[in-house]
């Protein structure tokens, strides 16, 4: 349910001017709120945003993105996230990886299905990076996995103003 409720907000606003959210507020909040969740299973966190980024994206919207892309990070962790953005304007790009298992190139496609927990193994809904995906559409980015030079899974958004 909150998941349709994101979406609605979301697609609800794609006609709307974009705002720019610069990269203090939501860069604090977001450092805090990793933090704690961090210390409560010894993870690492690396943050790396410049003071200058601003990124042409609703904040909500940027919290929700990075809050997923973060908290799916965190469940497969054994003991670093590290999450960079760089870029300005329109051409941006967001990067969220983790030092955990990773996912084989052949599994890489379903990991962004909606619903399709990848480890029956680990709790979970399967809709971290479906979600993250849905937010990044909206605004003409797009989602793509990689191996991490950490060890784990890459996440890169990428959103760019042209082809």
């Amino acid at each position: 349910v909150s998941r349709l409720l994101a979406r609605a907000r979301i697609h609800g606003s794609a006609g709307a001017p974009r705002p720019s959210t610069p990269r203090a507020p939501g860069a604090s909040r977001g450092a805090s709120a990793l933090a704690a969740l961090g210390e409560s299973r010894g993870l690492k966190w690396t943050l790396d945003v410049g003071e200058e980024f601003a990124a042409p994206i609703d904040g909500h919207d940027l919290m929700e993105l990075v809050g997923a892309l973060a908290e799916n990070a965190a469940k497969w962790a054994t003991a670093t996230v590290r999450i960079a953005a760089s870029g300005a304007g329109a051409n941006w790009t967001l990067v969220v990886e983790d030092d955990g298992p990773g996912i084989p190139a052949g599994q890489r496609v379903h990991a962004l299905e909606r619903g399709l927990g990848l480890d029956p193994d680990r709790s979970g809904s399967g809709l971290g990076l479906a979600i993250a995906q849905d937010i990044a559409a909206a605004y003409g980015g797009t989602v793509h996995l990689d191996a991490s030079a950490l060890g784990g899974l890459r996440v890169s958004v990428v959103f760019t103003d042209g082809p």
